[in-house]
C-alpha cells in the first residue's frame, strides 16, 4: 500500500470517527434539552396540582420538584454525557486532533453533581424562607458551572461540535431564570426554547446520518 493511500484511508477514518462523533454529541445535548423542558413542565404541573388542592405550604409544593431535579441531575451527569461517551471522544480527539484537556473524569462529574445538588438544596432553603436575595445567589450558583460546561463544549478549541444559534437561545434562558420570580414569563420562555433546542439538535443528527 503506497504511503499515499494510507494516508488516505487514515484521512476517511478519521473523518467518521468525527462525524459519529459529532452526531453522539450533538444527539445527547438534544435528548438533554428535552430532559429539562420537560422538568419544567412537569414541576408545573405539580404546581397546578397542588394549586387546585388548595395547598400553599411551600415545603410541601416544592420537595417533590427537590426530588424530581435531583433524579434529572443524575439522569444527565451520569445517563446522558455518560463516561463512555465523553472516553470515545476523548480517543478521538486525541487520535485525530490533538489532546483535548476536556475529558470528564468521574471524579470531576461528581464534584459537578455535587455542586449541583448543594445548589439545589440552597435554591430550595431560599425560596422557602421566602429570601429573594439568597434566591439569586443560589440560582447563580446553580447556573454558573452549567453556562462554563457549555461554554467549553461549544467553543473551546478544539471544538467537538459546532455552536448553533439554538444553545446560544437555550443558555441565554437559562441564565434568564434567575429572574424568573420577577418575569414569570421567562419559565414558560425556557421550556419553549429548550424544547426547540432538543428538536433542532435532533434533526441535525437525522441530517447528517
Amino acid at each position: 500500500m503506497k504511503a499515499s493511500d494510507l494516508e488516505t484511508m487514515l484521512q476517511v477514518i478519521g473523518e467518521t470517527a468525527e462525524k459519529i462523533l459529532i452526531n453522539s454529541f450533538r444527539k445527547a445535548l438534544g435528548i438533554y434539552y428535552a430532559l429539562w423542558g420537560f422538568y419544567m413542565l412537569i414541576t408545573s404541573m405539580i404546581y397546578s396540582v397542588f394549586y387546585i388542592l388548595g395547598i400553599r405550604d411551600p415545603i410541601i409544593t416544592l420537595t417533590p420538584s427537590l426530588a424530581i431535579l435531583i433524579v434529572f441531575i443524575y439522569i444527565t451527569m451520569f445517563k446522558i454525557f455518560t463516561g463512555d461517551m465523553i472516553n470515545r471522544m476523548t480517543r478521538v480527539l486525541k487520535t485525530f486532533r490533538i489532546h483535548d484537556t476536556r475529558a470528564s473524569r468521574r471524579s470531576s462529574r461528581i464534584f459537578y453533581f455535587v455542586l449541583a445538588i448543594l445548589a439545589s438544596l440552597f435554591i430550595y432553603v431560599s425560596i422557602v424562607s421566602g429570601e429573594q436575595q439568597l434566591y439569586y445567589i443560589a440560582m447563580s450558583i446553580y447556573v454558573a458551572p452549567i453556562i462554563v460546561r457549555h461554554y467549553r463544549i461549544l467553543y473551546s478549541s478544539p471544538r467537538i461540535i459546532e455552536p448553533k444559534h439554538y444553545d446560544i437561545i437555550a443558555m441565554v434562558t437559562l441564565v434568564s431564570l434567575v429572574f424568573a420570580p420577577l418575569i414569570s414569563i421567562l419559565y414558560y420562555v425556557f421550556v419553549i426554547a429548550w424544547f426547540y433546542a432538543s428538536i433542532m439538535s435532533l434533526l441535525e443528527v437525522i441530517e447528517n446520518e
